[in-house]
């Protein structure tokens, strides 16, 4: 049964001491392994930190545990090494040996994973910090309509003016969150565009594979039949049943595009409606800014621009079928059933 451990027990192995005491090890000192599990030690702590646990795969948790755990056994046998051990000399080059590599080994299959976690680590600290920008930003203008809502008590003469002000402020507020929700909807679905068009292209070009496989098979059997290179004809392979599997595999391919083209079209469009609708609510910031007097008119017009049905070019039609080109083919040729 392993051994259990903690991480501040890990944290805490005086590696140093251990691994180059020459009082207690005279020169059968661990000066290769020292290096090596250090920079270990720092490997598997940074996964802790960087909570591999939360953002990693079930099996790559398990290949970091196993070698975490592989990790803490090296430590407990170079802390009772001994060199009164018979054989201490080849006992503690073997353990070099295997510390060795066991380190390249480490390395190598972990490193992706501690690569994956920094940038993953600096991705949430960058959404962090826009996130406190905006938290300032909204801290800011609030004690900006405050400031002004004090001055609305004071100036009564200018009560009007004043008033205008704060729904100018608010106005833009609002018009800055929209802006900044409106763009990161587009980016997610720009995302989930892209994955759709990259499956799509997959797709299509295995049926092209296919339908080119055939073709040139079929071809092939036809000329070598003609001039007697083979006795085998091409009605001979290419049968009924031959067919009918092929083309149910073509109609299915042809099903995957269809469907990843629809996909892509849809996802492309709300992304193209919502980066409209952030453009149009950063115009809008931008103008009441300018010209707090039409703020009304403004807001109406930015509203209906933003909302109103625009004809992107993704999406042609109310509902788009997703049945691919083969059925479309075959479909043309099947008595109408309407």
């Amino acid at each position: 049964m392993a051994e259990a451990f903690t991480v501040d027990q890990i944290k805490a192995f005086d590696i140093k001491r251990l691994a180059l005491d020459k009082e207690k090890l005279a020169i059968l000192t661990f000066e290769k392994s020292y290096p090596r599990l250090e920079k270990l030690r720092d490997l598997f702590l940074e996964l802790i930190e960087l909570d591999h646990q939360n953002h990693l795969t079930d099996d790559e948790i398990n290949s970091i545990n196993t070698k975490s755990q592989q990790f803490w056994e090296y430590l407990r046998r170079l802390e009772k090494f001994n060199i009164a051990l018979p054989n201490a000399k080849e006992v503690r080059d073997n353990l070099e040996h295997e510390v060795e590599r066991f380190y390249q080994d480490t390395t190598r299959t972990l490193r992706p994973n501690l690569v994956y976690l920094r940038q993953e680590h600096d991705r949430q600290s960058k959404n962090r910090q826009l996130l406190k920008r905006e938290h300032r930003a909204a801290t800011e203008a609030r004690k900006t309509y405050e400031q002004l809502y004090e001055q609305l008590k004071n100036e009564l003469e200018s009560l009007q003016k004043q008033k205008q002000k704060v729904e100018v402020a608010h106005g833009e507020i609002a018009a800055t969150y929209l802006a900044i929700q409106f763009k990161s909807q587009a980016e997610e679905y720009e995302k989930i565009a892209e994955k759709w068009l990259s499956r799509g292209t997959k797709f299509y070009w295995v049926l092209i594979v296919a339908i080119g496989a055939n073709f040139t098979a079929y071809l092939l059997l036809f000329i070598f039949h003609k001039t007697g290179i083979t006795g085998l004809s091409p009605r001979e392979m290419f049968t009924l049943e031959y067919g009918i599997v092929k083309l149910a595999l073509f109609a299915v391919l042809s099903y995957g595009v269809g469907f990843a083209s629809k996909q892509y079209h849809v996802n492309s469009h709300l992304a193209a409606v919502n980066r409209h609708r952030s453009n149009v609510a950063q115009t809008l910031d931008d103008f009441l800014a300018t010209k707090p007097e039409e703020k009304s008119e403004m807001i109406r017009q930015g509203t209906e621009a933003m909302f109103k049905h625009v004809s992107i070019g993704y999406i042609r039609r109310e509902e788009q079928k997703d049945n691919g080109p083969i059925y479309e083919i075959i479909n043309k040729f099947l008595p109408n059933k309407e």
